[in-house]
């Protein structure tokens, strides 16, 4: 494996991790304060618990109880994370290329292509080296939001809208696009299928 596949790998693994901590931490339960005062009984969910009330015995105090998500909901969320960061990694590197550094963003995106999308990123180098002119130096790429647009077990379609920075000798440019990319998942990742500036 590369280093920087190990990276990513890794990184992914923590951000899952923490995300997991995260989920748990806001989903306890809350602990109900107890008083002096007189205990009454509310019924949750076909469940009598004693709780402490006001001075009026009779009346319903409100409880809030959260329940802590599923294993189905922890899945989901995870799968739906790693279906954005690989969306988001593929447009960010793809939007992302300069004449200095050869356009190595383009390899560098293989090990996250299906092999027909890696194909197309050498034939869409050579474009480019003819499209930019001498005064064109390099345009780097961040994500500003993501939408899953449909997903399944084994392919999803990510809307990456982005902030391009072009950089030319007669000044920097800043526009702003959104990138269709399709995604399937093979050797146990998601690996870009597709890719489409809208």
């Amino acid at each position: 494996m590369s280093y920087r596949f190990k990276i990513i790998f890794f990184g992914g693994i923590g951000l899952l991790i923490i995300i997991g901590l995260i989920l748990a931490f806001v989903f306890r339960q809350k602990s109900i304060p107890a008083t002096e005062e007189a205990t009454q009984q509310v019924s949750v969910n076909n469940t009598t618990l004693s709780n402490v009330a006001g001075s009026n015995g009779s009346a319903s105090a409100p409880v809030d109880v959260k329940k802590m998500p599923s294993k189905a909901e922890v899945t989901q969320a995870a799968k739906e994370i790693a279906i954005k960061n690989a969306a988001i990694n593929f447009a960010e590197r793809f939007g992302s290329y300069s004449v200095a550094a050869n356009f190595s963003n383009f390899e560098e995106l293989k090990p996250f292509s299906t092999p027909t999308v890696s194909q197309w990123l050498d034939q869409y180098k050579t474009q480019l080296l003819a499209k930019h002119g001498a005064d064109f130096v390099g345009i780097t790429t961040k994500a500003v939001s993501t939408k899953i647009i449909s997903s399944n077990d084994s392919v999803a379609s990510v809307l990456v809208s982005a902030q391009r920075s072009e950089t030319y000798v007669s000044g920097p440019k800043t526009t702003y696009k959104d990138m269709l990319v399709k995604l399937v998942w093979q050797n146990n990742q998601w690996l870009a299928d597709g890719a489409y500036w809208q």
